[in-house]
């Protein structure tokens, strides 16, 4: 048996003689060649790499979405004569006076992990990136070959010699069983940044375009864009609203309401979304929701609506009596109608009447039963008289209002009727009549016919001198009766 064991690299040429018991001698030319340990990478995706001009040194991959995986391609070449056996290691600190036995949690993978180069062999990897959080993340990646001799390493450094000394008791890498220790030969810096998940709702602002009936439930629809194309766990809850009457509320399959927060997860790169939103009072009112996304940058988003109240359509312009007499009694109906899909409740009354409103009747202060009973009146009072004063209006109901005026002196009435809409302001409407006496007058107050014979009959018509000329100097018509 011929053992061969090379110092250094080269080729090596030695004469071997063997001589026999019976003195014969056999000539033998010994030769063999020292191989040196030769890897390097080749190239990184489609990128031919110099490794000994240029050696690669980090490995740098773009922003991922957590959860998400990028992969590289890294070719790496064995130049020597040999078989190379190896195996990849991927830690996260270079220097640690720990050892554990534990895999660490490393967020860089490589595959094949490893193998075995045959002479001149060429070999791809696949590095791959998954990031858990929006983060920087760097770990390291040595490639180790085993059972390799620390003298085939060109130019090894004193250190590694001095650790890998087989004669010398000392630490050498943990796991190693083969002939000679394991050790790094090439070793790359793995760089990589878990980018910020990114939603958008869309639109930012939902801005109700017309006016809103209170009371009403109104639903506009918006779109939350997931641009991570990766599963995202979103948070929102109500921010704030500029009123305590303002109901709010989201409404989603992927979302559910727990402790006011609205969970979900994105799957999808879109996701609909309702809100509804409420009031019990008018006015301009805001709605603030605020977003987070678990790794992502925050969102917000506002929805804005104008509530108004019922609207009730009066057909009269003014209530005209026109001319009436004194110690009368005159009706005239008001037409109303609630044109809008919700209860309108109206109050008709006199301006001067300031006792009456919406309060008073809630308290129960005025007994305003709804009904058309028209109870008497004094004929020696001017009066105005509502029937009914408070009137609650269904939907798109029509209504009449009775208005009564009883007269008594002569005068010129001019007075308002206001009908206030609760939630909505309020309508005047012009009360007018002149209020006359009828007036008659005679010609004459006295008829003197002076001496006549009895039995006879005189006739005074209106051409007689002595006829009595009834005139209506008024603007009534006059009713009247002469007696003797």
């Amino acid at each position: 048996m011929v053992l061969y064991t090379p110092e250094v690299p080269g080729e090596y040429t030695e004469e071997l003689v063997i001589e026999t018991v019976s003195q014969t001698r056999m000539a033998y030319q010994l030769k063999g060649t020292g191989c040196t340990l030769s890897l390097e990478a080749t190239g990184l995706d489609s990128m031919v790499l110099n490794f000994k001009e240029n050696p690669l040194s980090v490995i740098h991959f773009d922003a991922t979405m957590p959860n998400t995986e990028t992969s590289r391609k890294l070719k790496v070449r064995n130049n020597c004569e040999m078989k190379v056996q190896y195996h990849w290691s991927i830690y996260k600190n270079k220097v640690t006076d720990k050892i554990s036995l534990s895999g660490e949690e490393t967020h860089f993978t490589i595959e094949p992990l490893q193998g075995t180069f045959n002479a001149h062999e060429e070999q791809e990897y696949v590095i791959t990136f998954k990031p858990l959080h929006a983060e920087s993340y760097f770990e390291f990646a040595d490639l180790i070959v085993d059972d390799i001799p620390i003298q085939a390493v060109p130019n090894a450094p004193e250190i590694l010699k001095a650790l890998l000394n087989p004669e010398v008791p000392g630490p050498s890498y943990l796991g190693s069983n083969t002939r000679y220790p394991s050790f790094p030969y090439l070793s790359f810096s793995l760089e990589g940044h878990g980018n910020l998940y990114e939603v958008v709702p869309d639109p930012p602002a939902i801005v109700f375009p017309s006016d809103l009936l209170i009371t009403k439930e109104y639903i506009a629809k918006f779109k939350l864009l997931n641009k991570s194309k990766a599963k995202v766990n979103v948070k929102m809850y109500l921010k704030g609203k500029t009123s305590d009457e303002l109901i709010i509320r989201l409404v989603s399959s992927k979302f559910r309401l727990r402790d006011e927060i609205y969970e979900g997860i994105l799957s999808e790169e879109e996701e609909e979304l309702e809100v509804i939103m409420q009031s019990k009072k008018v006015g301009e009112y805001r709605a603030y929701f605020f977003g987070t996304v678990e790794d992502g940058s925050p969102f917000s988003f506002e929805v804005l609506g104008h509530f108004v109240g019922p609207k009730v359509r009066i057909y009269e312009k003014n209530i005209e009596f026109g001319l009436v007499r004194t110690k009368n009694k005159y009706e005239y109906t008001l037409n109303v109608e609630n044109t809008t899909d919700i209860e309108a409740e109206i109050l008709i009354k006199t301006i001067r009447n300031k006792k009456l409103t919406f309060d008073t009747v809630n308290l129960g202060y005025h007994d305003l039963e709804e009904t058309n009973d028209i109870q008497e009146v004094d004929n020696n009072k001017t009066k105005i008289t509502i029937i009914p004063e408070y009137k609650k209006l269904l939907p798109q109901e029509k209504a009449s209002i009775l208005i009564i005026l009883q007269t008594s002196n002569q005068e010129t009435i001019e007075d308002y009727i206001e009908i206030n809409t609760k939630h909505d302001i309020s309508q005047y409407l012009v009360v007018h009549a002149e209020v006359q006496k009828p007036c008659l007058h005679l010609s004459q107050s006295l008829v003197d016919l002076g001496v006549t014979y009895a039995g006879l009959q005189y006739k005074v018509d209106e051409n007689h001198q002595y006829a009595i000329v009834l005139t209506n100097t008024g603007n009534l018509d006059a009713h009247f009766e002469v007696m003797f």
